[in-house]
């Protein structure tokens, strides 16, 4: 639906005739739409520059294409997902996310990115709604992480202590952070101190 709303402009104004004037988003949605209308000598009416749209976000609809077909078309075009991350956390539940990443790595690893932005939402949330934050410590452990890390990550490995929620990433190399920042490559080398469990652990592999 999203790969659709931004390449027709018929489409965001269906949508947008449905969102009910109540809406206390409304507003935001509609100066942010402004900056994507031009005027129709055709129509006589401004409508919506969908080339515009495109160019402003950089292929943002073609990278989501991706996900509306084969095998990650049945995970992610659900309206009504059976996977609810804040029930897992706040109530202590099991996740498993087998990514295929020797198979579509490119894609494997957006999804991934996806997935680590929900939980930098959820992350928030909890801050702000501690009703919810979890009773036990919840262990999020990511594979392969320098597959999908990036700076966006960093301000997660900041914040999550303060929700119960420890981060354990796990990686072949520290140069392989440090690509993509050396203080990022930090975060790496201290990851288990940060956790709830203020543990320290090594590993070596032999």
């Amino acid at each position: 639906d999203i790969n659709i709303l931004l390449k027709s402009g018929q489409a965001i104004k269906a949508l947008m005739a449905m969102i009910p004037d109540s809406n206390p988003d409304l507003p935001q949605i509609e100066i942010w739409l402004d900056k994507y209308k031009r005027f129709s000598p055709h129509t006589k009416a401004y409508e919506i520059d969908t080339d515009k749209m495109k160019d402003i976000l950089g292929g943002f609809a073609g990278r989501l294409a991706q996900f509306a077909q084969g095998s990650f078309r049945e995970v992610c075009d659900v309206y009504n997902p059976a996977i609810n991350l804040l029930d897992i956390v706040s109530k202590g539940k099991s996740l498993y996310v087998m990514l295929p990443m020797v198979q579509a790595p490119m894609a494997a690893g957006n999804l991934a990115k996806m997935i680590v932005s929900n939980l930098s939402w959820l992350t928030g949330f909890l801050q702000n709604n501690k009703k919810y934050k979890p009773k036990q410590p919840f262990l999020w452990f990511f594979d392969e992480f320098s597959r999908y890390a990036s700076m966006a990550c960093a301000p997660l490995f900041e914040q999550a202590r303060s929700t119960n929620i420890g981060l354990v990433p796990a990686f072949q190399t520290f140069s392989q952070l440090n690509v993509i920042s050396p203080e990022f490559g930090d975060i790496g080398a201290l990851f288990a101190a940060r956790g709830p469990f203020q543990v320290q652990v090594g590993h070596r592999q032999m």
